[in-house]
């Protein structure tokens, strides 16, 4: 009985060790199985993985053309509308030039006008003095006339009154005759003393008439050559005005546009070695220069950035 229930043990971890050798047996298959598969999957990622990164190779080769080809259209666009807004600047700035002449010709002309229409204001003023001064002189010579015509006929009516009385009396008295005479003398003498007087009273006038008309007329010429000088001196300090603003303006314009075109000289101009990487595609002792406008390195002597297509 022992031994039947040893050799049904000895049955049983049989079974058991054979059971457990399948389990391994299984599970080494399974595990081998599995590796397998997770080497077909590991395979199949890698290669999923190379086509992934062959596409997006080829999608980045085609976005960095596709960007350089935007770049160079907008570098190119962009250079068209400098090129643009540097004519429209020019153009601009010779229109306000031709304005600013046109402004200078009017305000000379306009100037010029109103010193001529002064001018002849001042002729017309002094004429109308000279017509005033004059007409006060045929005044003052048409009175006198009339005053020397009023005494002459005062003075026959009293000689005609005198001599009728002389006349009248001749028979009677020839003293009185004589006493008339002599009053007849002495009065001749005193008309002639005092038609000199009026004479002389007469070119005093005149002459005082006369030095107040030159005096005047000295005056009014001063006067009008002060204004004269006056306005001279305003317009020579208002054109230096001008031309001093004008000059100011062109000096600033000319310093900056030197400034600028020197220092695109010098961003143009500068060599720079060619080294590292950009060695490989450079001769032996090549100077390059970079471009301005893209930094791009290009070999000295060249017209056009190939990057930017700027001008060197």
């Amino acid at each position: 009985m022992e031994e039947l229930q040893r050799l049904r043990e000895r049955k049983a971890q049989s079974a058991a060790a054979a059971q457990a050798d399948d389990a391994e047996r299984a599970a080494a298959k399974a595990k081998k199985d599995d590796a397998a598969r997770r080497k077909t999957s590991a395979a199949s990622e890698a290669k999923a993985a190379k086509q992934r990164d062959a596409e997006q190779a080829r999608r980045t080769k085609a976005e960095a053309l596709a960007r350089a080809v935007a770049d160079r259209a907008q570098a190119d666009a962009e250079a068209k509308q400098r090129r643009q807004a540097n004519r429209a600047a020019t153009a601009t700035a010779k229109a306000q030039r031709a304005a600013a002449r046109q402004a200078e010709r009017a305000v000379e002309a306009a100037a010029r006008q109103a010193a001529d229409e002064e001018h002849a204001q001042r002729e017309a003023e002094d004429e109308g003095a000279r017509q005033r001064d004059e007409a006060r002189r045929a005044d003052l010579l048409q009175q006198e006339r009339e005053a020397a015509e009023r005494r002459t006929q005062q003075a026959l009516a009293n000689a005609a009154a005198r001599a009728a009385a002389v006349a009248k009396l001749k028979t009677e008295q020839a003293a009185e005759t004589l006493r008339l005479r002599e009053e007849s003398r002495q009065l001749g003498q005193a008309q002639t003393a005092a038609e000199r007087e009026r004479q002389d009273e007469r070119e005093a006038a005149k002459r005082v008439v006369a030095e107040e008309v030159l005096r005047r007329r000295a005056q009014a010429a001063e006067e009008s050559a002060e204004r004269e000088r006056q306005r001279l001196a305003d317009a020579m300090r208002a054109t230096e005005a001008v031309l001093a603003r004008k000059r100011q303006e062109q000096a600033k314009a000319l310093q900056a546009a030197e400034q600028a075109a020197e220092r695109r000289r010098l961003a143009a101009l500068q060599p720079v070695e060619v080294l590292g990487r950009a060695a490989k595609s450079a001769r032996p002792g090549e100077v390059q220069v970079r471009c301005p406008s893209c930094g791009h390195l290009e070999p000295q002597g060249a017209r056009l950035c190939s990057s930017c297509a700027a001008s060197l």
